[in-house]
Order: C-alpha cells, then sequence, then structure tokens
C-alpha cells in the first residue's frame, strides 16, 4: 500500500472540525455547574406542572385551570410540547433531569452556532463570535420552553443566510423544523420574520429585472413556512401570541423579559466598561514609566469620559518623579470612585473642567 494511500485513509481530526464540539462540551459543562441557576425562574413549575396535566388529562387545557383570578377562562399552552418534556423528564429524574435536558440543548444550539460560523469565519472569529453570544444569552439560560428551541432557531436561520450567500433557492428541507418550533415556543413568528431580509437581499442581488424570478421563487416558500407554523393544536392562534402579550399595556412593566434593555441594571456591563478604564489607565502607567519617548495611548473615549480616562492620559505624558507618581496616585483613587459608581449604578458625566486638580 502506498504512502499516499494511507494518508488518504489516516486523516487528522483538524482543530477546525474539533471546535463546534469543544464548544458543546464546554459549554454544557459550564451550564451543569451553574445548573442552580437554571431553576431561577418560577416559570419552570408551571410549565411542569402544565405538562403534567396534559400527561394525566390526555388532552390540552382549553381553559386556565390554575389560576386563581381567572380561573377558567379561556386559555392555550401554547408551549405545551415543551411542557410535556419538562414534565417527563422530571418524573423520570426529578430536578437533576430538568436542568439535564436545559444544559444539552443549550450546548447543542452553541454547538451549531460555531458550527455554522466556521463555514464563514476563522476559528478565532467564529470563538470570539460565540463568546459574545454566550454572554448576552447567559440571562436567559434558564429552564424555560424557549432554550428547547433554540437548537432549532439556529439551524432555521443558519439556512437562510446560506441562502442568502450563495443566492440558491429557498431551504424546503428546513420547513418541518418551523412545525416543531411552533409546538415547543410561541416565538415562530420570528422564523417566519427572517424570511424578509432573505428576499429583500435576493430582490438586491437580482436587480429589477430578476423581481418577478425572485418573488415567484420565495413566495411559495414563504406559504409553506406560514402554513407550516400552522400546523399546532390550537392552529394560527400562536402566531398571534407575541401581539397579544404586546397588547397588555401598563402590565408589560411587571414582565421582567419584555422590559426594554437598559444599562441600569446590569451589573456585567458595568463591570465590564470599569474594567476597560483601569485597563487604560494601567497601559498609560507603562508608557509613564518607559519615559517621554516610549508609545502613548490616545485617550480613551468610552460612553461618559471619565476622571481616569483624562488624568490616565494627562499621567502618562509626566515623566518618573514626585509629579508623575503624584497623578498616578490620583488616577488610582479616581478609578476607585469610579468602580464604585459603576458598581452603585450612580455613573455620571463628568465635564472637563471639574478635573483641573488631585482634589477634584
Amino acid at each position: 500500500m502506498s504512502e499516499q494511500v494511507v494518508h488518504s485513509e489516516v486523516q487528522p481530526f483538524s482543530a477546525r472540525a474539533a471546535l463546534p464540539w469543544l464548544v458543546s462540551l464546554g459549554v454544557y459543562a459550564t451550564v451543569l455547574i451553574l445548573g442552580q441557576r437554571l431553576l431561577n425562574d418560577p416559570d419552570s413549575y408551571s410549565h411542569i406542572e402544565v405538562g403534567r396535566w396534559i400527561m394525566a388529562h390526555g388532552a390540552l387545557p382549553a381553559s386556565d385551570p390554575f389560576s386563581f383570578s381567572m380561573h377558567g377562562a379561556p386559555w392555550i399552552t401554547f408551549e405545551w410540547l415543551s411542557e410535556m418534556v419538562y414534565a417527563g423528564v422530571y418524573a423520570l429524574s426529578g430536578w437533576p433531569g430538568v436542568v439535564v435536558v436545559a444544559a444539552a440543548a443549550i450546548a447543542l444550539a452553541f454547538g451549531l452556532l460555531t458550527f455554522f460560523l466556521l463555514r464563514e469565519l476563522s476559528p478565532s472569529l467564529t470563538l470570539l463570535m460565540v463568546i459574545a453570544a454566550v454572554i448576552l444569552s447567559a440571562p436567559h439560560m434558564l429552564a424555560r420552553p424557549h432554550v428547547l428551541v433554540l437548537p432549532v432557531m439556529v439551524t432555521w436561520a443558519a439556512a437562510l443566510v446560506r441562502c442568502m450567500d450563495r443566492g440558491g433557492a429557498p431551504p424546503y428541507w428546513a420547513l418541518p423544523l418551523l412545525v416543531l418550533w411552533a409546538n415547543l415556543h410561541g416565538s415562530v413568528v420570528l422564523a417566519l420574520g427572517l424570511i424578509g431580509p432573505a428576499v429583500l437581499e435576493a430582490l438586491l442581488r437580482e436587480g429589477r429585472s430578476g423581481w418577478s424570478h425572485v418573488l415567484l421563487r420565495w413566495l411559495p416558500f414563504a406559504a409553506l413556512a406560514l402554513a407550516a407554523s400552522c400546523l399546532t393544536p390550537y392552529g394560527p392562534e400562536p402566531l398571534l401570541m407575541p401581539l397579544t402579550t404586546l397588547g397588555l399595556g401598563p402590565a408589560l412593566a411587571w414582565i421582567s423579559e419584555w422590559r426594554p434593555q437598559g444599562f441600569q441594571p446590569h451589573r456585567r456591563l458595568r463591570a465590564a466598561a470599569a474594567g476597560r478604564h483601569l485597563c487604560a489607565l494601567a497601559r498609560r502607567d507603562a508608557a509613564a514609566r518607559a519615559g517621554p519617548g516610549g508609545d502613548r495611548p490616545a485617550p480613551f473615549r468610552f460612553g461618559a469620559d471619565t476622571q481616569c480616562g483624562s488624568a490616565g492620559h494627562a499621567g502618562a505624558a509626566l515623566p518618573r518623579g514626585s509629579a508623575g507618581s503624584e497623578v498616578r496616585r490620583t488616577d488610582r483613587r479616581r478609578c476607585g470612585r469610579l468602580v464604585a459608581r459603576f458598581d452603585s449604578g450612580r455613573v455620571r458625566r463628568v465635564d472637563r473642567g471639574e478635573r483641573g486638580g488631585p482634589g477634584a
């Protein structure tokens, strides 16, 4: 057997091929270690109880059997499939089983995201994007129906993006995913919304002369996607649930996941911003120790222009000595106050006129 045949039969497992598996295993292990946090939502209890009710009665509820103030009112459980999954797992292995299933769905979603991103990006950029996605989605990693639909969501979005990149035919093979999505979670309307950018991309690529061809190619796909999303025990009614929820008016203020995102309540963002300024201070201190000939980074302006930014830059311009040491000590005191303000949510804009001296 020739050397060429041997090499063709035994090929090393590349790092690029291993990265999705490593990401999945890493996310899975991390989520399991922090498994108790997956249960930090009272809705997990209600979803399991609804699933137990469905399995006990062999039917889906048409009215609310649990509410005290709205008992017997018309009600649909559009997440019935997820609730049955959680209830079945809870019956078999209790809360540890619920955590394992939720963690597996989350890990699978990020593994698929890594796999699809590697088609277009380098491993380093892919890893950076996945880390950002993990950080942004961390507050929503809960044992609730939406985490079970995450792998379906990633696959559907990747199929549309792949079609947009290649300018090919609509991904008809992905339509069964919408049936699963519609019965796992009420966010399937998002899947239909993602078809719009794909059609717009095709229209812009073809130009006016090819618009009719594009519409003839995508309209049947959109119609079938809508039909697939309606294949639920309640028909098309789950598609209207997001609109119903948005129509709750003042009651939305009591639902944390439907509130607009802001800077105030997120300690991670405040800590990251404070850490960024501390890193900038360290670089300026290093430039000051290097002397007047060293590299001096430009001043940072991130969000509120803080005392740490301008004073640290001024310290970098001073030579080593009593004056430079005094300014650097002042920088550290000001950055300490900055971290305290970030931690308490009281970040304020500091005008340049307030940064005159060490006592400012």
